[in-house]
């Protein structure tokens, strides 16, 4: 799966989750049924493949993760390289393959 730089699916930084909508999603983390995402985190196919196989738990999970993960190897999110690791870790982390 080839993933695009940062700056081509962000929109005005990574979205936090509600969960206000009362759907449900069959999250590929976690393996049942949890609350879904009010919309999708990112633009493109990545964004709404994360939308319907996502829990906004999983999602709050991986923000965190991410976070840690930038911060703990100092990843330069400038570099379309780095943005493809954390690109993959994220697609590890929610099982998305």
């Amino acid at each position: 799966m080839a993933y695009p730089p940062f700056s081509k699916v962000l929109d005005n930084g990574i979205s936090f989750f509600t969960m206000s909508n009362n759907k449900n999603v069959f999250c590929k983390k976690y393996g049942f049924e949890k609350p879904a995402l009010d919309q999708a985190p990112l633009k493109g196919p990545i964004g709404q493949l994360i939308l319907e196989n996502t829990s906004a738990d999983a999602w709050q999970e991986w923000v965190e993760a991410q976070i840690k993960i930038i911060n703990e190897t100092r990843l330069d999110l400038s570099d379309e390289k780095a943005q493809t690791r954390l690109f993959e870790q994220m697609v590890d982390f929610l099982n998305l393959k």
